[in-house]
Parts: C-alpha cells; structure tokens; sequence
C-alpha cells in the first residue's frame, strides 16, 4: 500500500487489494494514530477514501510535515469489520 495523495477530506492509495464502495475502512497516520474512512471509489490499484471525520485545518500542515519525515514503511490501512 502507497500514500498517494491525502487531503483534509479524504486520501488515495495505491494497492493490490481490493475493497468494495461504502467499506469502512482505517488508515494508519503520524500524530493521529487510526483514522476512520470510507472507499469512494476503487479503479485499476488505486482506492479512493473519505474521511468519517474531517481534520482539525490547524493540525493538517503539522500532519504533512509528519508524513513527509515519517520512515519508511509508518503507512497502513486495513478493512473495518
């Protein structure tokens, strides 16, 4: 699984996995631990996801500071069940 891309509402992965629309899901982050999502779309590898919760604004830049610095491999994402 690849971080892709994330935002204050959602993020991308790229896996090999395969997860259905409308699965929960939880994606492992810096400074936040285990954070709730939802798939919103998956199409060739890639899964798209919302956030149950949206992101303090504040916080966020301090957030992407601790994914660009986080070592190698911090990342994870796993299926609610």
């Amino acid at each position: 699984v690849d971080l892709v891309d994330i935002s204050g509402s959602g993020f991308l992965v790229r896996t090999e996995a395969t997860i259905a629309k409308k699965v929960r899901v939880r994606i492992v982050l810096p400074l936040v631990g285990n954070v709730p999502a939802e798939v919103i779309w998956n199409i060739g590898g890639h899964i798209g996801c919302r956030f149950i919760y949206g992101f303090d604004h504040n916080a966020y830049p301090r957030l992407l500071d601790a994914i660009r610095t986080a070592p190698r491999g911090w990342f994870g994402i796993r299926q609610d069940i």
